[in-house]
């Protein structure tokens, strides 16, 4: 049964962001607001304006310095007092941001329409930008062990660079990466990471994310836009071909073998 409903002005396409210090929900809409929900008490706390600008990334939500913030299609980012709502800072880009904001202990990261990756810091400064050669929809992710950020392109390359902004590897993927990657433990190996990431072309694909190498890969029958994500070593993505995959990772990583053959449970989207 539905438990509440709440209605913003306008289209809603940014997921919602969760404090885990006062449970409030934050969710951006095209309508030009950032809400704050309570939902135990089914009531908006506040709605902040994005100075006439649609909200379509996911906020992001950091405990020290507390801060929320959120991009905007007219290109500014914005720091937000998540308790109150004020504005606390703004940077503006220029240019749509569609790639959802992703924090580290000093640097805030996000991609551009521009085809530029930006790194500013949690006062709004901009640290460095990287260059690539097509638009950036693609979230950033952060690695828990290394701290290296990374992210896709529509030039078809995932990329991953130091928190200095420096490229240490990058990956040719079969077309362009619309989805954000997904960092996770490897499951066989003490303190490394693996990295999986998606293409539109329907490409799976697991990689060593210290070095970039190819672990593993799969292509499946329809065009890729949903982000993968682990969890307790299963890899869940869904896809265009009206289903959702779910790939048993201890099985692959430990055998080296082809994701496709390894899928474990296959559910049809109706």
């Amino acid at each position: 049964a539905t438990y509440w409903v709440f209605s913003t002005g306008d289209a809603v396409k940014s997921s919602p962001a969760v404090d885990p210090v006062c449970g409030l929900i934050y969710i951006g809409s095209h309508d030009q607001h950032l809400y704050a929900l309570d939902i135990e008490g089914k009531q908006c706390v506040w709605k902040s304006h994005c100075l006439a600008s649609a909200v379509f990334s996911s906020p992001c939500i950091n405990l020290e310095p507390n801060h929320l913030y959120v991009a905007t299609l007219g290109g500014l980012v914005l720091a937000i007092n998540p308790r109150t709502g004020k504005h606390l800072w703004k940077n503006d880009i220029g240019k749509p941001v569609f790639s959802s904001l992703q924090c580290s202990d000093k640097h805030v990261f996000f991609g551009c329409v521009d085809a530029m990756f930006y790194c500013l810091s949690h006062w709004g400064e901009k640290l460095w930008q990287f260059s690539t050669e097509g638009p950036i929809f693609s979230s950033p992710c952060v690695s828990t062990v290394s701290k290296h950020v990374m992210f896709g392109s529509h030039d078809g390359f995932i990329y991953c660079c130091s928190t200095d902004g420096e490229l240490l590897w990058k990956y040719k993927a079969n077309s362009r990466v619309y989805a954000t990657p997904f960092v996770f433990p490897n499951p066989h190996t003490e303190n490394t990471e693996l990295l999986t990431a998606a293409s539109t072309d329907g490409s799976l694909w697991i990689l060593d994310a210290h070095s970039g190498l190819l672990i593993s890969q799969c292509t499946l029958e329809g065009e890729i836009f949903s982000s993968p994500v682990v969890c307790l070593n299963q890899l869940v993505v869904g896809c265009r071909d009206n289903y959702v995959y779910c790939f048993d990772l201890s099985c692959t990583l430990k055998q080296n073998g082809d994701l496709e053959s390894l899928a474990t449970t296959a559910s049809s989207v109706t």
